[in-house]
């Protein structure tokens, strides 16, 4: 489902502004004329009828009317939150796993150095423009999924943040399952909010795992196979939501 997520200052007006690259997403990718309409979201989440009013050189102006049921944040309308603590892969990898992780609704994306991460961002200044590159990203994602809410992005922090955390229910991807914990017990009751974390490409050092036990996070196993960076964060936001989308149909013995 197309839509457009309205810029960060609007606040609910008549009409609205759209200049730049979603004056191009509008003119070149949806191919919108006056008199067109089309669904737009604030940055809380609220959705809105958007009617093109008029299009002029780099601008098209945009009447705006809130739907009368918009008013629920990602929490009330799904009935949790699902944050992601990934560490930092190589190469353009963390792109797709932003892109992906935005399709299915995470709210929070940390990205996280860890002692055999590969991609590390020499200074504060790449950092901030790569985060800044994750952002625009994520809302070309949201804008074709439909998803809620664009997620929080943080540029990328040492793994020592993961204490930083929202409470919630943790659960860090693990691939031994001998270790691993029983994914539906841990959301049988339904969390409000919900942690995963993710490893680099060569996995934690014991030392971090010791780490990430001993901050509270619980190690499930999603299968026998090993499992690349980007898929495995798929994998296990795809599990965890499909899980607490079907609660009510499942029971633990």
């Amino acid at each position: 489902m197309n839509q457009l997520l309205l810029p960060q200052h609007y606040s609910g007006g008549a009409t609205v502004s759209i200049t730049g690259r979603d004056h191009h997403y509008l003119k070149h990718v949806l191919r919108l004329k006056p008199g067109d309409t089309l669904t737009g979201r604030d940055h809380d989440g609220a959705v809105y009828r958007l009617t093109v009013e008029r299009e002029g050189e780099g601008e098209f102006v945009l009447r705006s009317v809130m739907q009368a049921d918009s008013g629920q944040t990602a929490q009330s309308a799904f009935g949790y939150v699902l944050n992601l603590f990934q560490c930092l892969p190589k190469g353009a990898r963390m792109d797709e796993i932003v892109r992906r992780a935005t399709e299915l609704g995470v709210m929070r994306i940390v990205p996280l150095l860890s002692e055999f991460t590969v991609s590390r961002p020499p200074d504060r200044e790449r950092a901030a423009k790569r985060a800044a590159r994750w952002r625009r990203i994520s809302k070309e994602a949201l804008q074709q999924s439909g998803a809620v809410r664009p997620p929080v992005i943080a540029e990328p922090t040492p793994l020592s943040a993961i204490e930083n955390r929202e409470d919630g229910c943790d659960l860090l991807f693990h691939v031994d399952r001998e270790m691993g914990v029983s994914l539906h017990g841990m959301l049988a009751e339904g969390p409000r909010t919900i942690n995963v974390l993710v490893g680099p490409e060569g996995g934690f050092s014991k030392r971090e795992i010791t780490f990430i036990l001993d901050s509270g996070f619980s190690p499930v196993c999603l299968g026998d196979t090993v499992l690349r960076v980007e898929t495995a964060a798929v994998a296990v936001i795809s599990a965890v939501k499909t899980l607490l989308w079907e609660r009510t149909d499942w029971t633990t013995a």
